[in-house]
């Protein structure tokens, strides 16, 4: 979605990667232990890593513990040594209140995964989740947030994509609940002159993955009603307002696992009339690029993504 190009990310499952995981996670001092007949990783005794059961198989790995355990910065640490053998696009680290021995939430997942059941535990539905998503190595330069950097125009990264961006002189308000994230952005929209803001609402993901619809409509209406105040900021002509998914989580669908399919762009731009329909995009980093040409910046330095045009069917 910032423009980065994806295609030396690698979709693996951790039993595959067990030896060098393990490897590095004993020369950083920890205590590693191999769980009889499972795929995955028991760390100083208290931390699972284990491959994501609610995304794509092979797409993400996680550092799980209890709070109650340990704090959250020992299980980031965990993850963090975990992302620098990793090929996958994302290592998570995630910490909560479970409802009992982590163990007991083990299970197999598709595609040979072997993972926590993090809805199963309690983790969404007990609060205090802590949550830090760590990125893949991607050329960070052609990316959204590092053109706007070095371009002069100030950029903030709210809620997950604080975790996951790199761009070295962003602002960055990290949070998972939905309030925050809005009260954040708004703030940031309110600041004086140009910038870029990105952020992320999490919490309809994890309403998703719990298979809670009254908790997903809560969070939408809450959406809806910060949307609503950040249009009213909006008022020059090249301000902009891109709104989109990068997957959906439906919380009626009857498991936890994220759906795929066709997600919604729209996108505000104040003083116009009418509605524009543009084509189907083969790729989110078209999003970026969007971005990219409504701050004035070179879109052809983004690693992918390209600019799209419509046609007006309304008035």
């Amino acid at each position: 979605m910032m423009g980065a190009d994806f295609s030396r990310v690698t979709v693996a499952r951790l039993g595959e990667h067990l030896d060098e995981v393990a490897s590095a996670l004993e020369a950083a001092g920890h205590r590693v232990e191999r769980p009889a007949g499972h795929g995955l990783l028991l760390v100083d005794g208290s931390v699972l890593v284990h491959d994501n059961l609610e995304a794509d198989p092979g797409i993400n790995w996680n550092a799980s513990g209890r709070l109650t355990d340990l704090p959250f910065d020992r299980i980031l640490a965990i993850a963090r040594t975990v992302r620098t053998v990793a090929p996958v696009a994302r290592v998570i680290a995630v910490g909560g209140h479970a409802d009992g021995p982590l163990g007991a939430y083990v299970r197999d997942g598709d595609g040979g995964t072997v993972g926590l059941d993090t809805p199963a535990s309690g983790f969404y539905r007990n609060g205090g989740l802590e949550v830090r998503h760590l990125g893949a190595d991607l050329d960070h330069t052609r990316q959204l947030p590092e053109l706007a950097a070095r371009a002069g125009i100030p950029v903030t990264l709210v809620g997950k994509a604080a975790d996951i961006l790199v761009c070295g002189t962003a602002v960055r308000r990290p949070a998972v609940g939905t309030a925050d994230v809005l009260a954040y952005t708004l703030e940031s929209v309110r600041a004086p002159g140009d910038g870029l803001v990105v952020a992320n609402v999490q919490e309809t993901d994890l309403a998703g993955h719990q298979q809670d619809a009254e908790r997903y409509g809560r969070i939408l209406e809450r959406t809806d009603a910060g949307l609503a105040a950040l249009i009213g900021l909006l008022d020059r002509p090249g301000d902009r307002l891109i709104v989109t998914g990068d997957h959906g989580n439906d919380p009626t669908i009857g498991h936890a696992h994220h759906t795929r399919e066709y997600v919604p762009v729209l996108m505000y731009r104040p003083g116009t009339s009418g509605t524009e329909l543009l084509p189907d995009a083969p790729t989110l980093a078209d999003v970026g690029a969007m971005a990219a040409q409504s701050l004035g910046l070179d879109t052809t330095a983004l690693a992918n993504g390209a600019v799209r045009t419509g046609a007006r069917v309304g008035s």
